[in-house]
């Protein structure tokens, strides 16, 4: 029997049917042997013979054979690795995630269903069937307070006048999730969902200016009157209220970003707009409209371009991060002249739905011309805001809205490609100081352009 298999092996060659026959040959006469090694002449003349392989109990993984779960393994190991690596992932325990990712893992949150990121708790809670009015979650047993018009205040369930009255604390406030952004407010609920919507809005005007929108959703603070603005900007020992806003610039303007907002209940960092709509007088129940959307401009800035060290650092100790806040700013890939800038235009550089669309800018300019004329665009940006010239800085940041407004509404063919450019280095996700700067030096060419923009 050996020579007759010796005789056809020979006879068949390296030709695959042939030896394919040799092999059902030799499995016909149980010549287990010789029938394995007939396989393996298979696999080496032709690589892609699925029967063989699998007979030989080779696993096929990413368009190849592998003769051993041992070289598979290392395949995957070594390949995983380098493809993690060329998409920017970083190593989490045993698996390859997101940078961004890292800091909601290392606080214990999951994915849910929709892709964000939830506590284990809310998690379970949500596939037991327990439903969320806003931010709180009720449970099954609940629903029907839900239907009868309640509102859940803490363990308690109270009528909606009752429920403003109760939000209408810091630290007690509405959170009201939107599509786009979500919101954190004081102000009745009525005024905390008009809110809601001028924020969406602004995050249109803010992806005009960077050309998409944030990963995550941003969140905006509204408190219902100046008092707790100040109150929560420089904070309050007696109520326990650490104070936001480091440099001060909550003086400057009506809305600032609070870098050291962190939630007094779990530590984690809400850095974020916040601001102030007081709708008990005309005066500032006009300006709260403008003071939202420049709220809400900075926070989507925070969720575009976060300070991740810094941020994780915060969250070991928030009192030593927040003594180095200059350190928050000088990890930012984007210059402060974009952050307001933006903010700005998202404030009252907008095109409205109105009978003049273009009313907020033509008023943003008069206010401009009012009070001494537009700077140089070169010290624009450098966007030198400070507390102690108050005035000043709040001039200085509606000058920035007028050249983000002219950048993006104008029609200086120069400017208007390299806000091309700039945006898809955006939606790269690299290089964003380069392109920034190439976006400062193209506006300081055409200046001339600018003013002429704004009619001056």
């Amino acid at each position: 029997m050996g020579d007759e298999y010796e005789e056809r092996k020979a006879a068949a060659g390296k030709d695959v049917d042939k030896l394919w026959e040799l092999y059902l040959w030799c499995e016909a006469r149980s010549l287990a042997k010789e029938a394995k090694s007939t396989l393996w002449r298979i696999v080496r003349a032709d690589d892609e013979h699925r029967q063989a392989h699998e007979l030989l109990g080779h696993q096929y993984y990413d368009g190849r054979w592998f003769t051993s779960e041992k070289k598979l393994s290392k395949y995957k190991r070594v390949e995983g690795e380098r493809r993690a690596k060329e998409e920017g992932l970083v190593k989490w325990k045993d698996e390859w995630v997101k940078p961004e990712d890292v800091e909601f893992l290392k606080r214990g949150l999951v994915k849910d269903e929709l892709g964000e990121w939830v506590s284990k708790q809310d998690l379970e809670r949500a596939q037991a069937g327990w439903t969320k009015q806003d931010a709180e979650w009720v449970s099954p047993e609940d629903e029907a307070k839900v239907e009868a018009g309640l509102w859940k205040c803490g363990n308690t369930w109270k009528k909606l006048d009752e429920a403003n009255t109760y939000h209408g604390l810091i630290n007690q406030w509405w959170r009201i999730p939107g599509d786009v952004v979500d919101i954190t407010s004081t102000c009745a609920r009525e005024t905390a969902l008009e809110a809601l919507g001028l924020c969406e809005k602004a995050m249109r005007n803010m992806a005009q200016v960077f050309g998409q929108r944030p990963a995550s959703k941003p969140q905006v603070l509204v408190l219902k009157d100046k008092e707790q603005y100040q109150m929560f900007a420089a904070g309050n020992e007696a109520a326990r209220l650490p104070a936001a806003d480091m440099l001060g610039l909550s003086s400057i303007h009506y809305s600032f970003f609070a870098e050291t907002w962190f939630n007094v209940h779990t530590g984690a960092y809400q850095g974020t707009g916040a601001t102030y709509w007081d709708t008990s007088n005309d005066d500032d129940k006009a300006y709260g409209v403008h003071s939202v959307r420049h709220a809400a401009g900075l926070a989507y800035m925070q969720r575009l371009d976060p300070s991740p060290k810094w941020e994780a650092k915060a969250a070991q100790d928030p009192l030593k991060a927040a003594a180095d806040i200059e350190a928050f700013w000088q990890e930012k890939r984007l210059p402060r002249w974009l952050w307001y800038g933006g903010a700005a235009y998202a404030e009252r550089y907008y095109k409205a739905a109105a009978d003049d669309p273009w009313w907020a800018r033509k008023w943003s300019i008069g206010n401009i011309l009012g009070r001494g004329g537009l700077r140089p665009v070169a010290k624009l940006l450098e966007c030198e805001l400070a507390a102690d010239r108050a005035e000043d800085s709040g001039r200085m940041i509606n000058e920035l809205g007028l050249v983000i407004s002219f950048m993006v509404d104008g029609d200086c063919e120069p400017v208007k490609a390299q806000h091309a450019k700039f945006k898809e280095a955006i939606a790269s996700g690299e290089k964003y100081s380069q392109a920034a700067s190439e976006l400062g030096a193209v506006l300081l060419a055409h200046e001339k352009e600018l003013r002429a923009h704004a009619g001056f």
